[in-house]
């Protein structure tokens, strides 16, 4: 039985329906989880203020947690709702449901494992990176409100918040959005250009623009193309998601340790590899990405046909 629905639609409605739907379940979620809120603790997310962390009450972190959940959701309900549009099979269309092979799982592990040095200085070169003033203030005003949200999700971390935590900031988010942007706009964007390359590239731009995380763009750039090379040659979106749940779950586990007294030199805000480090770090990378381009017989196929 075919897995193709007819093709009614362009590339490009492929993709205005999807970026459609997205911003809709965003909007329809984040308003139940406001109502949510107000019932149950008499506060929305929209109007909380956590620049001050000391002044934050524990309901405040219970309605920032829904409304982060609700996000999370809400990429999920739109992979759903656009695969459904553009396939009959859902799981078949994304990859979730193809096999994981130990050997190309344990490789894409690895080829993440050694980006880490290389990833450790884009983020210090971005977060260097001079621009024009008008720009400089609008990009550090969003990067700070990103923070803010971060300490704030992170202030209570230890006991059973830690799991809650591990939950929503590592969990859903690495389902929900390599479903939607490995899944599905990955596939969107390599059928239209006819170029997996082209593909990865657009796909990694949208992935780090949504983001809103300006001083963060180059290295989540790079880090969606290696999560949509490791989904492209391995052949299983399950991959990709467990390095976005590690990625996502280190940080967690790294504010837990730091709470709890250990000290951690590779998490200090200033710490960083050195320069031979990071050179090794992007050859071994490439040469990882390389072997299992020529090796792996499980890729991924990213087209409508």
């Amino acid at each position: 039985m075919s897995n193709r629905r007819p093709p009614k639609y362009s590339y490009l409605s492929h993709l205005l329906i999807s970026i459609g739907v997205l911003l809709l379940s965003i909007f329809i979620l984040n308003a139940i989880g406001e109502r949510i809120s107000l019932k149950l603790w008499g506060v929305v997310s929209s109007e909380l203020d956590f620049s001050n962390l000391e002044e934050v009450k524990m309901t405040h972190i219970y309605t920032l947690r829904l409304s982060q959940a609700m996000l999370g959701l809400a990429f999920l309900l739109t992979a759903f709702i656009s695969t459904n549009v553009f396939r009959k099979r859902s799981l078949d269309f994304v990859g979730i449901n193809r096999k994981v092979y130990p050997v190309l799982a344990m490789a894409g592990i690895l080829t993440y494992i050694a980006f880490i040095p290389a990833s450790n200085w884009l983020i210090v070169e971005n977060a260097n990176l001079k621009l024009p003033e008008k720009w400089a203030e609008s990009f550090q005003k969003l990067e700070d409100q990103s923070d803010q949200l971060y300490a704030a999700m992170l202030y209570w971390n230890t006991g059973i918040h830690l799991y809650i935590n591990l939950l929503i900031m590592a969990l859903i988010p690495a389902i929900g959005e390599e479903i939607i942007f490995r899944g599905v706009f990955l596939r969107i964007f390599k059928s239209w250009t006819s170029n997996i390359h082209w593909g990865v590239v657009l796909t990694s731009i949208f992935f780090a623009t949504l983001h809103f995380q300006p001083y963060k763009f180059v290295p989540m750039v790079c880090i969606s193309a290696l999560l949509c090379y490791i989904f492209y040659l391995t052949g299983s979106l399950w991959i990709p998601i467990m390095i976005h749940f590690f990625n996502n779950a280190l940080v967690v586990l790294g504010d837990h340790w730091i709470k709890k007294g250990t000290e951690i030199e590779l998490l200090e805000d200033d710490f960083t590899f050195p320069i031979w480090v990071t050179v090794l770090s992007v050859l071994i990378t490439v040469g990882l990405i390389k072997l299992l381009w020529d090796k792996s017989k499980h890729k991924m196929e990213l087209s409508f046909e």
